[in-house]
């Protein structure tokens, strides 16, 4: 059994859209962390806003990103890790290098099917 997958599936079920967004970008800033990138990563959640301005700073490289939060709703209740997946994908398409890892696995399947 997969308990990172079955802890995060409850998370996704418990925690407000805000709350897990959090979660999630401290994740993504975690693993960039790890993979030894100089990484800050920022959001805007200004409650009367419909959209989160996301701002990754990786290795001096701004890369900003605005995503509505009814898509952050819609991705939480579909499956706990497309919120992670939608995020990486966007610093995928801007170069950053996506290592193969048990948490990019649980975000993409096995990563050969990239």
């Amino acid at each position: 059994m997969n308990t990172q997958g079955w802890l995060r599936g409850m998370l996704s079920k418990s925690y407000s859209q805000e709350k897990y967004f959090n979660h999630v970008v401290g994740c993504i800033d975690q693993e960039l962390t790890e993979w030894g990138y100089d990484s800050i990563v920022i959001y805007d959640w200004e409650a009367s806003n419909d959209e989160v301005r996301v701002h990754f700073i990786i290795d001096l490289k701004p890369l900003n990103l605005e995503i509505a939060k009814k898509e952050i709703q819609n991705l939480q209740a579909r499956s706990p890790y497309l919120i992670d997946q939608y995020l990486w994908t966007f610093l995928k398409k801007q170069g950053v290098n996506i290592q193969d890892d048990q948490y990019m696995s649980n975000v993409f399947g096995t990563l050969s099917e990239q």
